[in-house]
């Protein structure tokens, strides 16, 4: 109206004028509002969805509830935010389940359309009787309490043999006793240039970070020789282990091994991810494991029993071809019998994914289909968390790295008074730098459609 009243000048001048804070704040939330009321809408068009449910400690303290929902939009699966809520007290399964049945029944949505609830393995969560999932049976019978994949995979790789495990704690000693002082780490990277080497530094060791084992022993045989030669020059007994031909092989080994885990607990996140392609991949290692390491075999066979074996989704993944379908009704192998010799339905399976093909039979085949998007809504993995937690804490790299479990110096000697000042302009240097890190991690696993505001 401008520019047609008073001309292109004045038009251009008035737009040079920035906005006030309340009016873009007012716009974001509009915003914001309007993509929330199209999830919801997707969500209760679907008719069915699945729940991803964790609960954090965020770097001020608090603690947050976060809700993921999966649900089926014009013939895909799609995977977004529901909800991130504080919670006030204490975080008890009960608390956490009044929480989340709240902000269910506000958004318009019934516990009676929840196929699946997918969370970790604390027993506020689990818990038979005072957790979520205990709270949750009592409103909602038929929902199916799963435990994430990524969860059971780390815990399965904890379970090392005892001369494994020694080898991995006297790598750590080894790599404090080296990282421990500013002065130390300097004279080493000091070493490892002057002898040429593909790497100046060791890293750092932490339990919560579970990708850190591998690559702190693939970092320590890479430099071990360079670290032999520190730790003789330092007079330090921790010398004589890279000396033994015996350990140097364990721990060779043991990192080859925690490679392989990391490898595998990569494979499992992601996004577009469900308990057929994961029980696959599950699977498969555990034959590997047969010729690598029984023991963890042993483990991975208590945390992924046989009861999970894939075969059973046979009928989902070769409808046409597929002859173990005896744990389904009598109804629906009927249904698979009749779907199975559809020549025109078995031309159209070879042109598009599993998900769209069960889902555009839905009207033919309802029951069947309905059985075949129930499984996969199932909820397997719990890796949307850390990404959400990054665009809530990208307020400064400190926040970032504590909240992506960035290794911090943990497992080391306390600081002696004379490097605290040198040691913290070091550790704002490096989350700097990791804080950028995790910026590009987050553009490069945060995939999907993206919900745009209407208009």
């Amino acid at each position: 109206m401008t520019r047609a009243m008073h001309g292109e000048k004045i038009s251009n001048t008035l737009l040079t004028i920035p906005l006030s804070n309340d009016t873009v704040g007012r716009r974001i939330q509009d915003i914001a509002n309007d993509i929330k009321d199209q999830l919801i809408d997707r969500v209760r068009k679907s008719g069915r969805f699945s729940l991803q449910i964790d609960e954090c400690t965020d770097v001020s303290g608090d603690a947050q509830l976060l809700a993921f929902v999966r649900y089926s939009y014009e013939g895909k699966m799609h995977e977004d935010m529901l909800f991130c809520s504080s919670m006030e007290g204490t975080c008890t399964g009960r608390d956490i389940f009044n929480k989340l049945s709240s902000n269910i029944q506000k958004e318009g949505l019934r516990w009676e359309s929840c196929v699946s609830v997918c969370t970790d393995g604390a027993g506020a969560m689990q818990g038979a009787r005072k957790g979520l999932r205990a709270c949750v049976l009592e409103v909602a019978p038929h929902v199916k309490f799963l435990h994430c994949m990524i969860y059971r995979e780390a815990l399965a790789g904890r379970c090392l043999e005892p001369e494994l495990r020694d080898v991995l704690q006297t790598s750590v000693k080894i790599v404090n006793f080296i990282k421990s002082r500013p002065l130390q780490s300097r004279l080493f990277a000091t070493l490892c240039h002057e002898m040429g080497s593909d790497h100046e530094a060791l890293l750092f060791h932490t339990e919560v970070r579970w990708l850190s084992h591998g690559k702190v022993l693939t970092r320590l045989f890479e430099l071990r020789e360079e670290v032999r030669i520190f730790l003789s020059d330092c007079s330090s007994p921790l010398a004589d282990y890279l000396t033994d031909p015996k350990w140097v092989a364990s721990l060779a080994y043991l990192a080859s091994i925690l490679d392989k885990l990391n490898s595998l607990n990569l494979s499992l996140q992601g996004p577009n991810t469900n308990v057929l392609t994961l029980s696959d991949k599950v699977t498969g290692f555990k034959r590997k494991l047969e010729r690598w390491a029984v023991s963890l075999l042993e483990s991975f066979n208590k945390y992924f029993p046989d009861d999970d074996t894939p075969e059973k989704y046979d009928w989902i993944c070769q409808p046409f071809t597929a002859s173990t379908a005896h744990h389904l009704s009598s109804e629906l192998q009927d249904a698979l019998l009749d779907l199975s010799s559809d020549r025109t339905l078995q031309t159209a399976f070879s042109a598009c994914t599993l998900e769209e093909f069960w889902l555009s039979v839905a009207t033919e085949y309802a029951a069947l289909s309905k059985a075949a998007t129930d499984t996969y809504l199932l909820e397997v993995g719990n890796h949307l968390y850390k990404i959400l937690f990054v665009s809530i804490c990208l307020q400064g790299a400190s926040s970032v790295s504590q909240t992506l479990d960035i290794p911090q110096e943990t497992q080391i000697h306390p600081p002696r008074e004379e490097d605290e000042a040198e040691r913290a302009l070091e550790a704002q240097h490096r989350e700097a730098d990791e804080a950028a890190q995790t910026l590009v991690l987050l553009n490069a696993t945060s995939s999907g459609e993206v919900l745009a505001p209407a208009g």
